[in-house]
């Protein structure tokens, strides 16, 4: 079922209170959480001057927050004011999340011993030492990444600028043969995971051997990692050592411990900032702002709700840098009454999907 969960502070930051109220209003944060796989659902931020004050509960929100499709708005673009707290539009390959099966430690690869194999139902199985996958034409990209388990307003969810390999290339080169179904990475560290051929063959499916202009970290998959746009980061297998053509239906790691083998990045919204606790003055300007994703879909549109979604305004949306990434948004609010406000934000994909806050069936 779905929860709001909300953080309480104290109204005031030292202000002069007349009746239980302080004369500035005060942040307070809640969203919307779920279990595995109920992900991509939006954030909710209560604001409130006053103390003790209940969330609105779930029920009420939701019947202003439904899923539907509508004609793709045109993207309000414009200038995004740099924010204290809104995410970097890329993030430093130490900022960028980590997520791993690995209870205690996660594989060191040397580059030296390294060797990646291509087989499988193929008509020319081979393999490549580091050196000779570096010295492939390369192509670069910019795209966000966002774990199955990140929960609504996590921050289990980065960008960066890659580039790798086509895998289409490889796959070409190896000779794939009629009939084949998927292609199944291997890590070296035991985990595996698979895709659909023809996923497998977009031009924007790479292996990854740099991040952000660097060699690939360590901790994201040195030498080597899948690049596969729309999909949840669980199918970026990390430290590849080989790559096998299928002709079953193949189950990878988490597969087979029931998890999504689809697993496409379902549309989301997150708020950055204000955060917890901050004092938001009166007649004044702060920016609400935060970041939208939709996997390989594009965002055409922000909307938030000060009211708990019966009104809504169009944020203002950065141009991404491509489609394949998040994208920022902020919307100017100039409060002028003490009171309680209770922020929603949704998204709308290029495809003109709404983003949905419900469980799907």
């Amino acid at each position: 079922p779905e929860k709001v969960r909300a953080s309480r502070v104290d109204a005031g930051n030292g202000d002069e209170v007349e009746g239980g109220l302080s004369r500035r209003t005060v942040i307070r944060r809640g969203f919307v959480i779920a279990g595995v796989g109920l992900l991509g659902i939006g954030a909710w931020r209560f604001i409130t001057q006053g103390v003790n004050t209940t969330a609105a509960p779930v029920s009420h929100l939701l019947q202003h927050f439904k899923s539907k499709i509508v004609p793709p708005p045109i993207p309000n673009y414009g200038e995004i004011h740099p924010t204290k707290f809104l995410s970097p539009e890329i993030t430093s390959n130490d900022q960028f999340y980590i997520v791993s099966k690995n209870l205690f430690s996660d594989p060191v690869v040397g580059a030296g011993l390294w060797q990646l194999s291509v087989d499988g139902h193929v008509d020319h199985p081979f393999t490549l030492t580091y050196d000779e996958l570096l010295a492939l034409p390369m192509q670069q990209q910019y795209e966000s990444m966002m774990c199955v388990s990140n929960e609504v307003g996590g921050q289990y969810m980065s960008n960066a600028l890659w580039e790798g390999v086509p895998l289409r290339q490889l796959l070409q080169r190896a000779g794939v043969k009629a009939g084949a179904i998927k292609v199944v990475f291997y890590a070296v560290d035991g985990y595996s995971d698979s895709i659909h051929l023809d996923k497998a063959l977009e031009p924007t499916t790479l292996l990854a051997v740099h991040m952000n202009g660097a060699i690939l970290p360590q901790g994201h998959g040195f030498p080597a990692r899948m690049l596969v746009p729309g999909i949840y980061g669980m199918k970026h297998c990390k430290w590849v050592n080989r790559i096998e053509v299928v002709k079953d239906n193949y189950q990878g790691y988490w597969q087979v411990r029931g998890w999504s083998d689809a697993a496409p990045v379902r549309l989301t919204a997150r708020v950055d900032t204000p955060l917890i606790g901050t004092n938001v003055p009166l007649n004044q300007t702060t920016y609400i702002g935060g970041v939208a994703f939709s996997g390989n879909k594009g965002i055409s549109e922000v909307d938030v709700s000060l009211d708990a979604g019966n009104t809504w305004r169009r944020a203002t949306l950065k141009h991404p840098l491509s489609n394949l990434t998040w994208v920022l948004w902020e919307y100017p609010w100039r409060p002028t009454t003490r009171g309680t406000y209770t922020l929603v934000v949704r998204a709308i994909d290029m495809e003109g999907n709404v983003q949905d806050p419900r469980q799907e069936p």
